[in-house]
């Protein structure tokens, strides 16, 4: 209750109080005093009767905002579950990002020129290592959970990343085959898939950047 109602409700306990007390004195019935002032007393009695009800009213619509303000908060659970969820991903993207940048940076540029020697094995499994992490993190349920709540802009990145997927799926198996064996063809697909693996890795990583500050964006917006 505020101050105001505080007071509001002191003065008129005290108003019917002094006229109960004035109508007790009456009642040997020579005052005639209740008889006098009836009016005030029935207008003291309705006021206080009026804001009784207005009060009354007030605490049932405050509990029914309350109310509604909690069922509104149910209903977008599941909504800030999902997004919450995506969003401990972030890191795993962001080390996506640096880790495409690098090695298109410079493994790849080790077998970009004509003539080039035939990819280590070093080479090799950093480029599968980083395939492998990227087809898994799209693909988990709680990345393809929370696409539904995803900006115009996020949705962008996503679709541009998983029309990527399925060629570095291709690739990714097809390192996983030649790597440990040495022969003259082996060694030709080695070079290939490590120019293309380097180029594809170049055009993914501010994408893959972008998509883990948006995953971060996106939790504050549920937050």
């Amino acid at each position: 209750m505020e101050r105001s109602e505080a007071w509001f409700v002191a003065i008129t306990a005290a108003v019917i109080g002094f006229i109960a007390g004035m109508a007790w004195s009456d009642l040997d019935h020579q005052a005639k005093w209740l008889y006098d002032y009836q009016t005030l007393v029935t207008g003291t009695l309705a006021v206080a009767a009026a804001f009784i009800t207005v009060n009354a009213m007030n605490k049932t619509e405050e509990r029914q905002q309350k109310r509604h303000e909690e069922l509104m908060k149910l209903s977008l659970r599941p909504d800030k579950m999902a997004v919450d969820r995506a969003a401990y991903l972030q890191a795993i993207f962001q080390q996506l990002g640096d880790e495409t940048d690098e090695f298109s940076g410079r493994v790849a540029h080790k077998y970009a020129a004509i003539g080039a020697g035939t990819p280590v094995d070093e080479d090799l499994d950093a480029a599968i290592a980083i395939l492998g992490k990227f087809l898994e993190a799209l693909e988990m349920p709680a990345i393809t959970d929370a696409a539904k709540f995803f900006s115009p802009r996020m949705n962008g990145i996503f679709a541009f990343l998983n029309a990527k997927k399925r060629y570095l799926r291709d690739c990714y198996e097809k390192l996983k085959q030649v790597r440990g064996v040495e022969n003259k063809e082996a060694n030709r697909s080695k070079i290939t898939l490590m120019r293309r693996t380097g180029t594809e890795f170049g055009e993914m990583s501010r994408h893959l950047t972008e998509f883990a500050n948006q995953l971060v964006s996106l939790s504050e917006e549920y937050a």
